[in-house]
């Protein structure tokens, strides 16, 4: 915001997820986030009761102080530290890139002329599709039982 940039906070209550962690309530979620040097805070609102929430919080907000911010950390840093109630920074499940690769389509010519002078890795599923990956990049590959499928991420290049 010091450089007239808007900061936008999401996914104060982790889609909900963090809520099973039982070290916090809604409300704490969102004055944390309120808190927070943003120009915003968005919630997701599925329910009138989730609204209603979201207007108490916003009625009941007053600025943290640093004993407050420290002791609502402290009781959640537990359950954070093993990002078992984030799963989206932790997992691709709310990530439909990774769900949907074809989104991306193929990669323009000059960039495939740029990469065409280093070893690339061909990943095959399914028999017919495939994505190339040069050999110095770094992967996670995950298995997902219920879809019998192999899930490929890609981290870094040039490592």
């Amino acid at each position: 915001m010091k450089q007239n940039i808007g900061v936008l906070g999401m996914k104060s209550l982790a889609n909900g997820i963090l809520l099973r962690s039982k070290t916090v309530m809604p409300i704490e979620c969102l004055h944390y986030a309120l808190n927070l040097p943003t120009s915003v805070v968005i919630t997701g609102i599925d329910s009138m009761e989730i609204l209603e929430q979201a207007f108490e919080a916003v009625r009941t907000f007053q600025p943290m102080n640093d004993e407050q911010v420290r002791s609502l950390l402290a009781k959640t840093a537990e359950a954070a530290s093993r990002g078992e109630f984030e799963p989206f920074k932790t997992s691709s499940i709310f990530d439909s890139t990774a769900q949907n690769p074809d989104w991306l389509g193929e990669e323009p010519q000059r960039i495939q002329q740029l990469m065409s002078a280093r070893s690339f890795l061909r990943v095959v599923c399914g028999g017919t599709s495939h994505i190339e990956y040069a050999t110095t990049d770094i992967f996670l590959v995950s298995f997902a039982p219920k879809q019998n499928s192999f899930l490929l991420k890609h981290f870094a290049s040039n490592f």
